[in-house]
């Protein structure tokens, strides 16, 4: 009986769950400046109509917050503070409609959002992608949301993909 309390014993130690990455990760320390953005407002642009001003504010705020929460990284004021630094433009902010009603009037839309990052050591680049996050919003209903909360929804979805991107894609 002894043994199989220690074996159990054993067993259930083991298990666990962490939102730590596995692998041995050698940088403590992350710079993020506010990404650039790119997005093509000029006359003759079809994203003149839905650019978010900002909107580049608001991803920096939402990545660090996704670093705090991750654990991994923390993230510093300074570059030169860092083991890393996130460099990033905002190329592309997009609504597509997804259904309509009988009437042919929008019933549900889907927001993206699309940035270039490039990740350095110190002066080294280490990677460099293109990442897209979005989400779908439903204009009335019970899961009705509004454009701007659809918008924050990808900005997470993004962070989520950028931060995994970072500490775990080696």
């Amino acid at each position: 009986m002894r043994k199989l309390f220690v074996g159990l014993l054993f067993f259930f130690s083991g298990c666990g769950y962490t939102l730590r990455t596995v692998e041995k990760f050698d940088y403590h320390t992350i710079y993020i400046p506010v990404f650039q953005n790119k997005i093509n407002i000029s006359e003759d642009s079809p994203n003149r109509q839905i650019y978010y001003p900002g909107l580049e504010v608001e991803l920096q705020k939402v990545l660090k917050k996704r670093i705090r929460y991750e654990g991994t990284l923390v993230t510093v004021s300074e570059p030169e503070d860092a083991d890393l630094t996130l460099e990033g433009e905002v190329l592309d902010f997009d609504r597509q409609a997804l259904r309509y009603s009988e009437d042919e009037d929008v019933e549900e839309y889907r927001v993206s959002v699309k940035v270039r990052l490039k990740l350095y050591e110190r002066e080294n680049l280490l990677w460099e992608d293109t990442l897209v996050g979005e989400d779908s919003y439903i204009l009335a209903g019970s899961h009705a949301k509004t454009e701007s909360q659809a918008v924050n929804d990808a900005l997470e979805d993004l962070a989520i993909k950028i931060v995994d991107r970072i500490v775990e894609n080696w």
